[in-house]
């Protein structure tokens, strides 16, 4: 019995996806999109759009595809012949990615036997914006179940614009045989938080007679008004109000969400963050990737330096330690020399040559520090290199993840906190089996684009996040609506 399809992770997915857009492009050299495939911000674009696609089911319409006229009607047909092609290779994996998962299983869950008898369910603010989603509802209200659905509306004409995308989901779902309830606000709100929800937006002038548990602020968008958030938090606090019941809420998670934690944290206040954040935030993953392209740029020595400054650099090299890094970091900068590892060896070798003698005593023992400093310099960087450039060959893409985990390995990075290295290095060993799978487990790849394709894994996948503070603020991405003003609707004749 087929037990269902493999559930890609993101990264594999994402893979799936570049092997689709190459194939399309012949690896970025022809057709419309070529000069877009290099583009990260194109193509985690275009990748929403597929899930969108998905979503909407449109990979079963054999009929549907781009009609659009103009410039745009081109690339909006390649976009589409890619989106198919993608679907076509995950097909071959028998695989599916989040959006194509949900669709899969809507379908089979209409397919399958049972009755469902005794069984209760809730669907909290029904959406309906996928084919999956209406499938899935028709399935429970089609079987001897009881169906709430709650959705935030209200029926007050004065506040009809406010509620229109709501309102033909209304109509929808009462068409399907609801019965429809209203939830009143909780009298055990605020009182001023009750009458904004039913006073908001309206178009008449009716005043707010209780602010009790309202209180408006308002500032220039940004920094500052983090700021501002952090000092309301910072206040209450103050007040003694218990830490676990503030909760930060923004209606989507954007750089003034970001800035607002930042600011909270600037404050003092051991926010947590509910929202994702990029792998390639976090210290230790920068720390590799700042390595990874060291070979990339021939050993530029800005980026060796600013490497040998790294805190996340801790190797186990022989009397190494943060300050004699530091020292290396330094006596490089002073070197006559700007990429090229033998270069920069060379630059080492030839200041420890230099005479130690000087015109007086003072200009004698400065160049005995400075060869000393050299001397001491020279094995670090012949060590790095040793870690480092053996890299930049071209192997199969698995080989490549082996060494460059080897070499971060070896230079004690993320020695401390190894949490989100080992999610980058799920992220490559998922898209490497999805290459084997797709053939391409044997293909040589560059070095530069194994880094790129890295930089776009760390910056696409998500750092696991921390465990919570005690009793923090607690930032969290949430939709705006209106509290008070939700109705269920329920399916009849049921218990």
């Amino acid at each position: 019995m087929r037990k269902g399809p493999t559930i890609l992770s993101g990264p594999a997915a994402t893979a799936v996806f570049d092997q689709a857009l190459r194939d399309e492009t012949a690896g970025g050299r022809r057709g419309p999109l070529a000069g877009l495939t290099s583009r990260a911000g194109y193509r985690r674009r275009l990748r929403r759009r597929f899930a969108d696609w998905t979503a909407a089911e449109h990979h079963r319409d054999p009929e549907w595809g781009a009609t659009d006229d103009g410039d745009g009607a081109t690339i909006a047909a390649a976009e589409v012949a890619t989106f198919r092609r993608y679907r076509r290779l995950l097909t071959g994996l028998d695989a599916e990615d989040e959006a194509g998962l949900a669709v899969w299983a809507s379908i089979k869950l209409r397919d399958r036997g049972g009755s469902g008898d005794g069984d209760r369910l809730v669907f909290l603010d029904f959406d309906g914006r996928t084919p999956a989603r209406w499938r899935i509802l028709r399935d429970a209200l089609e079987r001897p179940r009881s169906v709430d659905v709650t959705l935030c509306h209200h029926d007050d004409p004065e506040r009809a614009e406010l509620f229109l995308a709501a309102t033909a989901l209304r109509d929808r779902l009462l068409e399907l045989g609801l019965s429809e309830s209203v939830l009143p606000s909780c009298p055990r709100r605020p009182a001023g938080l009750r009458a904004v929800d039913a006073l908001l937006f309206g178009p008449s002038s009716a005043r707010i007679e209780a602010a009790e548990g309202l209180s408006i602020r308002g500032g220039p968008a940004g920094m500052d008004l983090g700021r501002m958030v952090a000092r309301e938090a910072k206040g209450l606090l103050d007040a003694r109000v218990p830490p676990d019941e503030v909760l930060v809420v923004f209606p989507r998670r954007d750089e003034q969400a970001e800035a607002a934690v930042e600011a909270l944290r600037a404050a003092g206040l051991p926010v947590h963050d509910d929202g994702p954040t990029p792998l390639d935030r976090d210290p230790a993953v920068a720390a590799a990737l700042q390595a990874a392209r060291i070979p990339v740029e021939d050993w530029e020595v800005e980026l060796v330096v600013r490497l040998l400054r790294n805190g996340q650099l801790r190797p186990d090299w022989k009397d190494v330690g943060r300050m004699e890094l530091a020292e290396a970091a330094s006596t490089l900068r002073t070197l006559s020399v700007f990429r090229g590892k033998g270069h920069i060896l060379t630059a080492l070798a030839r200041a420890i040559a230099r005479s130690e003698e000087g015109p007086n005593e003072a200009e004698t023992r400065r160049r005995e520090e400075e060869v000393a400093r050299a001397r001491r310099a020279y094995p670090i960087l012949e060590d790095l290199i040793g870690a480092i450039d053996g890299l930049s060959h071209d192997r199969p893409w698995s080989e490549h993840v082996a060494g460059f985990r080897r070499a971060v390995e070896s230079l004690g990075i993320g020695r401390r906190d190894p949490a989100a290295l080992e999610t980058l290095w799920d992220a490559l060993d998922d898209r490497a089996e999805v290459f084997d799978r797709l053939g391409r487990g044997t293909t040589a790849v560059a070095w530069r684009e194994f880094v790129e394709e890295l930089a776009d894994v760390a910056a696409e996948a998500c750092r696991p996040p921390p465990a919570p503070p005690p009793a923090p603020p607690r930032p969290r991405a949430a939709s705006a609506r209106p509290r008070s003003t939700r109705s269920t609707a329920s399916a009849p004749g049921t218990s």
